[in-house]
C-alpha cells in the first residue's frame, strides 16, 4: 500500500494481500490509516449519491409529466413515443438525462408557448385608478 496515490489502488492492492500466503506482509498501522482517510471520503461520496439520486428523480418527474402534457396536446398520438422516452429515463447517465431535459422542455415550450397566458393576465389589472385598494 506504500507509494499508492489513489485509493482504489490501495484496496485494490489490500484486496491482493488478504490470501492466506500473503497475510503476513500487510502493514496493519498504514491499513489502519488508510481506513482513517478514506472513511471521511466514503461519508461525502455517499451523501452525494443520495443528492444525485433526489437531483435524477426530480428530472425524471420533470421530463416525465412534460412528455405526457406533450403527448397529451399532440393531436398525431405519439403516445407511444412518450412512454418510450419515460422507460428510457431510469437507464440515463446524468449527462444524458440533463440533454434530455433540454430537449423536452423546448419541445414543452413550442408545445405550450407563454404567450397564451397574457389575455388573462391583463384581464387582471385595473380599469381605473385605485380598483383594487379595497383588497388591501
Amino acid at each position: 500500500m506504500e507509494g499508492s496515490n489513489s485509493h482504489s489502488a490501495c484496496a485494490a492492492e489490500l484486496a491482493s494481500l488478504l490470501c492466506e500466503e500473503k497475510m503476513s506482509v500487510i502493514d496493519f498501522d498504514r491499513l489502519k490509516s488508510w481506513l482513517g482517510e478514506i472513511a471521511p471520503i466514503l461519508d461525502e461520496s455517499e451523501s452525494r449519491r443520495a443528492d444525485l439520486a433526489a437531483l435524477r428523480q426530480d428530472y425524471e418527474g420533470r421530463i416525465a409529466g412534460m412528455a405526457k402534457a406533450i403527448a397529451v396536446a399532440d393531436r398525431k398520438g405519439k403516445f407511444e413515443s412518450a412512454l418510450a422516452l419515460i422507460e428510457s429515463l431510469p437507464h440515463m447517465t446524468i449527462a444524458e438525462l440533463m440533454a434530455c431535459y433540454q430537449r423536452t422542455s423546448a419541445r414543452f415550450r413550442d408545445t405550450f408557448p407563454g404567450s397564451f397566458a397574457l389575455p388573462s393576465i391583463r384581464g387582471l389589472r385595473p380599469s381605473r385608478p385605485g380598483e383594487f385598494e379595497d383588497y388591501k
